[in-house]
């Protein structure tokens, strides 16, 4: 038997109302779905609001950075191999970029 991993909700999500929620449609026509719910205490609206956006902006930014991390890693690949004097900052960056990419994508360093 094997185990499919779950997917997330496709974007773009987006931030509504007070309290803040973080909601994404689920297709053309189709009711809105929610994501977040971060209206946890009354007395933390201005942070609530933070977190809902930060939510939303990191969301809908992962694809961007992770093709952007991905080119970053396959330049850094290639100057890494033809470097002299300046390689351990450039392995250094290469190091930080496959870190980086493993924690967008749940893998391993």
């Amino acid at each position: 038997m094997t185990t499919q991993q779950a997917q997330h909700t496709p974007g773009p999500w987006y931030l509504e109302g007070s309290p803040y929620k973080v909601r994404a449609s689920i297709g053309v026509g189709k009711w809105r779905t929610t994501v977040a719910d971060c209206d946890v205490d009354t007395t933390l609206i201005p942070e609530q609001k933070a977190n809902a956006e930060f939510i939303t902006r990191a969301c809908n930014s992962h694809a961007d950075l992770l093709a952007a991390l991905l080119l970053a890693e396959n330049a850094l690949a290639f100057a890494e191999s033809y470097a002299n004097r300046d390689q351990p900052r450039i392995i250094k960056a290469h190091e930080s970029v496959r870190a980086a990419i493993a924690k967008a994508t749940g893998g391993q360093p």
